[in-house]
């Protein structure tokens, strides 16, 4: 993905904010999720001599022929427009497509995370591959416990995947049973769960290392006294002594436990615990007090505990990721939840809506929850102290605002009432943080024709086209028929979508005005119609050269799903103030230049009917007591 420079194009609306999104692609730090997740692969071989496209449909372009007999592995599936599947694979790092009906399944290859423990009904051997015509590699005793990792299965045979001697080894599914969720080591973590502990030791005196747990073993080092290591299980020796079990040299070894003094007891939750602070609490970069604040946490937040330490002699200290590092806060202060999903209540709360707000939030999201029962409202931590945040994206970011004809730079005060969530948590107002990703519980067809209104797009060419769009692409349709009012105005007269602009670009079209900004030797117009065409390189990403109006709008659909509502910006706040990536990021990969872009968007959005929404509304650290005044 290469780098757009960011510039502003101005142009007026009759009815709405002028405004002009800028875009600018940078490298996002990824959200990820501590979840358990089984991962399916299929291997499969080419039926016939096949086309591999760039999308799912004889319409793309080709890129390369697959001869009969080719083995390739499946990464998944889409329909194409006429109901056909194709198979997704990676072909020269990129997705690629190939028609279902010219491949046939050879074998399904799945991967567990986490292992399963599971147990051999009978005595059965294990083997180098998944089939009986594979080497024996060794033999399972019945009742023997084991830790399966996934299977590969070819026609109805599932052959489980294991550990055997360090390696990778096969035994026949039929003879393995998985046991059930009450018989799984849960620990206290729920079902499925595994909690991984490491002990930090050092030595009270000077130590022999042992290749066994007792004296008659042999030695093969020794630790001087105050060495620290670490402690990866224990065994007791045949006169009952404890020897603690430690790595060295890439081999298990033994030393006598009463020799070790325990330093820091480490345990690693998978998957992970959700908690929630009792009381404002520091966030510090170590498991102590003595370690540096790295933030703060407010009372009724909900985090994510990875596991925790706790120092010889001292308190017990939760692992949690703040600011994309592992950060710590006490114990005491936080309450782990309920499998129920039961939590505490905050300071202030009215019992309205879900807890979690700060006190110069509760007030005005409990009036909104009172007008609509079916909203949802979640805060949205962003782990960023709000003068930081307020400074990088002033100093860092494009903010103007339209002053006549002209577009000035926004005052560090607009841009921090703009930023505050706080003044917009309102009738209409609201929608700027309305979660960005499909759901077809609340969108449809009629609620993308309400939004579209009396503009442009309210023919039932274009709603059908939008929502068939933000539905392939994992969008919300009803976002991007905001976002296409917003650029191209009402009547939708534009240079950019008329695809007659100049015969060099005639029928390309951009409705979402990608890469449409002014440079030396380009207008606004012409590079914006420039990059749909596919950039003076021919590229093909995002179904480019845009030269109807259907790759347009779903080319420009992708492109939103997976540089904005897949890299952590799923709101029209996030995609202008884009502040759930780490404060380094504060100020970059903005959508839009106009300072209330957001707002202006939001607010064509609560034309849609009252259904289930939900909000995700930013907190930040150590805010003002009240709203920043405009």
């Amino acid at each position: 993905m290469y780098k757009e420079k960011n510039n502003i194009i101005k142009r007026t609306a009759s009815i709405m904010l002028a405004m002009v999104m800028a875009i600018t692609v940078y490298s996002v730090v990824p959200i990820s999720a501590a979840t358990a997740a089984d991962t399916t692969k299929k291997s499969a071989v080419t039926k016939y001599n096949s086309n591999i496209r760039t999308g799912a449909g004889t319409g793309y372009k080709k890129v390369a022929l697959l001869k009969k007999g080719k083995t390739i592995t499946i990464i998944g599936s889409k329909k194409a427009s006429n109901g056909k599947t194709w198979y997704k694979l990676n072909y020269k790092s990129k997705t690629r497509y190939i028609i279902s009906s010219n491949v046939k399944i050879k074998a399904t290859d799945v991967t567990y995370s986490p292992v399963k423990a599971a147990v051999t009904k009978t005595s059965l051997n294990v083997r180098n591959g998944a089939g009986t015509k594979y080497k024996k590699a060794g033999t399972l005793k019945s009742g023997q416990s084991i830790n399966l990792k996934g299977y590969k299965k070819s026609g109805s045979t599932k052959w489980y995947k294991i550990t055997y001697n360090s390696k990778t080894r096969y035994v026949h599914g039929s003879y393995v049973r998985i046991k059930s969720s009450s018989t799984q080591n849960t620990g206290s973590s729920g079902k499925g769960a595994t909690t991984t502990t490491k002990k930090t030791g050092i030595t009270k005196y000077n130590s022999n290392i042992r290749t066994g747990a007792g004296t008659k073993y042999k030695k093969v080092t020794l630790f001087k006294k105050g060495k620290s290591f670490t402690i990866i299980g224990s065994k007791k020796a045949s006169n009952g002594k404890t020897w603690y079990k430690l790595k060295y040299k890439s081999k298990t070894r033994y030393i006598y436990a009463s020799n070790v003094k325990i330093k820091v007891t480490d345990v690693n939750y998978s998957p992970t615990k959700k908690g929630i602070s009792t009381a404002g609490l520091n966030v510090r970069t170590g498991p102590g007090t003595g370690y540096k604040k790295a933030g703060f946490l407010y009372n009724g937040q909900t985090v994510t505990l990875k596991g925790y330490k706790q120092p010889s002699g001292s308190s017990k200290w939760y692992k949690i990721t703040y600011n994309s590092k592992t950060r710590y806060v006490h114990s005491a202060y936080v309450k782990i939840k309920t499998s129920s999903g039961g939590t505490t209540t905050s300071t202030g709360n009215t019992g309205v809506c879900t807890s979690g707000f700060p006190a110069s939030y509760q007030t005005l999201v409990d009036k909104l929850k009172a007008a609509h029962p079916r909203w949802v409202f979640k805060p949205q931590y962003t782990g960023l102290t709000w003068s930081d945040a307020l400074k990088y994206e002033y100093e860092k970011g494009n903010n103007v605002y339209q002053s006549g004809s002209s577009w000035p730079k926004a005052s560090k005060s607009m841009v921090a009432y703009y930023m505050d969530p706080r003044n917009f948590i309102k009738e209409n107002n609201v929608f700027q943080f309305l979660g960005h990703s499909f759901d077809s519980a609340t969108q449809s067809l009629d609620t993308v024709r309400q939004v579209a209104g009396s503009t442009f797009i309210s023919s039932d060419y274009y709603v059908n086209l939008i929502y068939t769009a933000g539905r392939d692409a994992g969008v919300n349709p009803n976002v991007l028929a905001a976002m296409i009012i917003q650029e191209q105005g009402t009547s939708g007269t534009s240079a950019l979508i008329s695809g007659t602009y100049s015969e060099k670009y005639k029928d390309i079209y951009n409705f979402f005005n990608i890469g449409a900004y002014k440079t030396s030797t380009m207008s606004a117009v012409e590079r914006g119609l420039w990059w749909a065409k596919g950039a003076g390189n021919n590229y093909t990403s995002y179904q480019r050269p845009w030269n109807t109006r259907d790759k347009a709008i779903k080319g420009g659909a992708s492109y939103y799903g997976i540089n904005y509502t897949g890299k952590g910006q799923n709101s029209l706040y996030l995609k202008k103030f884009n502040v759930m990536n780490g404060l380094s990021k504060v100020g970059t990969h903005q959508y839009m230049t106009h300072v209330a872009g957001a707002y202006g968007e939001g607010n064509k959005l609560a034309r849609a009917d009252d259904y289930t929404y939900t909000f995700y509304i930013p907190v930040y650290n150590y805010m003002p007591t009240t709203p920043c005044a405009y």
